[in-house]
């Protein structure tokens, strides 16, 4: 963040300075005054569910703090006027710091004026928007969204966090309730919205993927006529987005009509290829998911004019974020470690990316272990049924872990009564399984929900490899 003057911060908070401390400047913002390591660094508390971020303001004073933003009064928390001044913290009081740092976020991206892409989805998001960095910076400084900061209060501090080299912006934007994006889309402005699909991820909180496809849309209601959204093609929800007032590049592979389609795919063991046009293409990752996911890359590039070697390299330069269909080699045994989260359109993608690999031994056998999926209501039971037909068209053998995971068997049994299995309600259990029985050869999916901690299962198995 470029440097904001302390007296100005009244104007660009919303609140007021209530104290007088000695002239300066902030550079960063932090919620979690752990990361203060340094002057210049504001800290704006933030009020969860089991906290009250306010409990902290002493201990970012102590850690450097040069201000403090703040819904209480100094006294309310232990703090005097004068010792504020003494340790030189400005003290601006304000009605809300969330809305504080929402109005730091939109000053900070308007005095930017760099090109910003925004992009949602229910599955692929964190992979695109590492695609689409991965090929501008082959011509650009590139701010991207980092970790998980993509929610309500990550989306804020991704925009603070735009500094003056910055050259262009993509931002990722998840959601799991109607109007969470729209809180946020007013202050990212950006000129190129994406949406990737529409899954059943967070049904239980939105009710119907009607929802879904209306909370996904927030995205795209700052677009004017001279901006773009870029739209999954191949989606039916998505096909349900018009009129609109802003133009739109559709992508996919299957549908007729497309602005952007991937002919001529295939896959290999060094991942998959495709023709965009007269141009040809190749992503290391498996899976017709990823086709997309490099699609949307190469159609924001085109619109920022990088030509097909630049793009090429950028797709060559990507590595997918930690947990998101990591390719691990141990012991002539390739992991697929896909653990970041799971929802039942991801876990289709996923088996399909596992049979891939089908042809690449003799005697490769492609063996799926899959959990528990969170968040889906009462269409939990269904979804967990289809994943398992889907698992019994793609693997050759099926370990199931957790309590929904007993439905992903059954889903399995119907299509092949004879698919090899077994369940398990614990990791550790499976654990055990596992390391008596994998071989060389074999390749071996990771899924399930974030809370199932199928991380674990992995990092295990790879110790276990290297004793």
């Amino acid at each position: 963040m470029k440097e904001i003057p302390i007296d100005r911060l009244e104007e660009v908070l919303g609140g007021k300075i209530l104290n007088e401390p000695t002239p300066g400047v902030i550079t960063k913002a932090v919620i979690d005054s752990r990361k203060i390591n340094s002057d210049e660094t504001l800290f704006i508390p933030i009020n969860g569910e089991h906290y009250d971020g306010h409990d902290f303001i002493k201990d970012a004073i102590d850690n450097g703090a040069t201000a403090v933003v703040s819904e209480k009064e100094p006294e309310k928390i232990g703090l005097s006027l004068e010792e504020l001044n003494n340790k030189n913290v400005a003290f601006i009081l304000t009605g809300s710091t969330v809305r504080a740092m929402r109005r730091l976020a939109a000053f900070n991206r308007d005095r930017s004026g760099i090109p910003i892409i925004a992009l949602t989805g229910s599955s692929g998001k964190t992979t695109t928007k590492d695609m689409i960095a991965s090929v501008l910076s082959q011509r650009f400084n590139v701010h991207k969204t980092q970790g998980n900061l993509n929610n309500t209060y990550g989306v804020p501090q991704t925009i603070i966090g735009i500094e003056p080299e910055h050259e262009i912006g993509v931002i990722e934007m998840g959601m799991d309730r109607l109007g969470e994006i729209d809180q946020s889309i007013r202050f990212v402005k950006p000129q190129i919205a994406i949406i990737t699909n529409i899954g059943k991820a967070h049904l239980e909180k939105l009710g119907s993927s009607t929802n879904i496809l209306n909370a996904k849309k927030e995205i795209l209601s700052t677009l004017t006529s001279n901006e773009t959204a870029i739209l999954n093609g191949d989606d039916p929800l998505l096909a349900q987005i018009e009129p609109y007032p802003f133009k739109v590049m559709r992508y996919g592979i299957h549908k007729p009509g497309l602005n952007l389609k991937a002919t001529n795919t295939y896959s290999d063991k060094d991942g998959v290829h495709f023709d965009v046009g007269e141009e040809t293409y190749h992503i290391r990752l498996p899976g017709e998911h990823n086709i997309y996911n490099a699609l949307c890359a190469i159609g924001i590039a085109k619109l920022y004019g990088l030509d097909q070697e630049e793009i090429q390299r950028g797709l060559d330069a990507f590595e997918p974020s930690e947990h998101r269909m990591d390719i691990i080699e141990e012991n002539d045994m390739r992991f697929i470690d896909d653990t970041y989260n799971a929802n039942p359109d991801s876990m289709k993608a996923a088996l399909k990316a596992l049979n891939a690999y089908k042809k690449e031994y003799e005697d490769t056998r492609l063996i799926a272990v899959l959990g528990d999926m969170f968040e889906l209501g009462e269409e939990s039971l269904n979804a967990h049924l289809e994943v398992g037909r889907e698992a019994a068209r793609q693997a050759d053998y099926l370990i199931g872990i957790g309590e929904q995971a007993q439905n992903i068997i059954r889903g399995a049994i119907q299509i092949r009564a004879g698919m090899r299995g077994q369940y398990f309600k614990t990791t550790q259990e499976a654990i055990d399984f596992l390391k008596g029985f994998l071989r060389p050869h074999d390749v071996v999916l990771f899924k399930a929900s974030r809370g199932m901690q199928f991380e674990e299962i992995v990092n295990e198995l790879i110790n276990d490899s290297n004793d």
